[in-house]
């Protein structure tokens, strides 16, 4: 690439870095004007104790709140038409999304298809399209894996009805406030780990390679790699007292991210859904096998 390269977007939500930022979501929370949120999340979560990292800040500022729990890998439509539902009944007004890149996704549509009355995948995208400005529920989405990046991410990736992956990809789908706190990932499993910072490296390798480079996606997927390279090992062995290869890699992954809307990907991510979708395996295993010579 030399000096110069097309025009791109740095379009990127607020985001708050660091160690112990989620305590901070009760505050951020009455900043968005919520007053009564739902966390959407799923059993693992919940069944590892990080909810409580969200309820406590939630109670201290006296913000109501629920938990829709439910959530399943690769983000089902039903189960996002469940939360939708589940918001619209319950009167919530703000929309916390606590997990993986799949529970954020179900929280970014839910937070749309919870403001309009068709809540079909077709639905939702036609009220994104024509819909009033800024469509949708004030969303705060926090990472409790170092892969997707979906927290700062425009997309949303579900499995409509017919089983087929499809993405929706929209300025609505952006987090308000996105958290990304490196204690959240702390105790999270070795194959977890492995398969979540196998996600990263795809971001960064598909950016790097994609036809549409610019001098900044670059220069995040430089960084993004190494900082895999040095903390993917460490954080997959000794995770729970490594606090710094926790925090290397919640960064690569934040990293790795912002740059797909601003470059593009390559064929990895494409040809992994549908090797995901066909073997029913998880989206990290799915990619490292496409990306293996």
């Amino acid at each position: 690439m030399g000096w110069y390269s097309e025009p791109f977007w740095v379009r990127l939500p607020y985001t708050l870095i660091g160690t112990g930022t989620v305590g901070q979501v009760g505050e951020l929370t009455k900043h968005l004007g919520g007053k009564k949120a739902l966390i959407v999340t799923d059993p693992g979560v919940v069944q590892a104790g990080l909810l409580d990292k969200v309820k406590q800040p939630l109670e201290k500022e006296g913000i109501e709140f629920g938990v829709f729990d439910s959530c399943e890998p690769n983000c089902p439509l039903n189960v996002v038409q469940s939360c939708a539902q589940f918001a619209k009944e319950g009167g919530y007004d703000l929309v916390i999304g606590l997990g993986g890149g799949s529970v954020m996704d179900a929280a970014k549509l839910a937070s749309i298809a919870a403001t309009t009355e068709d809540i079909t995948l077709e639905g939702i995208s036609k009220y994104i399209v024509s819909g009033p400005p800024g469509c949708g529920l004030p969303k705060i989405l926090i990472a409790t894996t170092a892969g997707t990046g979906s927290e700062i991410s425009p997309i949303a990736v579900v499995v409509d009805v017919d089983g087929v992956k499809k993405a929706v990809r929209h300025e609505y789908c952006l987090a308000n406030i996105a958290i990304v706190d490196p204690l959240m990932t702390q105790y999270l499993p070795p194959a977890i780990t492995a398969q979540t910072g196998m996600d990263a490296l795809t971001h960064a390798f598909e950016s790097y390679l994609c036809t549409r480079p610019n001098i900044l996606s670059d220069t995040l997927a430089e960084m993004t790699i190494k900082l895999i390279s040095d903390n993917l090992r460490p954080a997959y062995h000794n995770g729970a007292q490594n606090l710094e290869a926790r925090y290397n890699m919640a960064i690569a992954a934040t990293y790795a991210m912002s740059t797909i809307p601003m470059s593009g990907v390559s064929l990895y991510h494409a040809m992994g859904h549908s090797l995901q979708i066909e073997a029913k395996t998880t989206h990290g295993i799915s990619l490292y096998l496409v990306m293996s010579p």
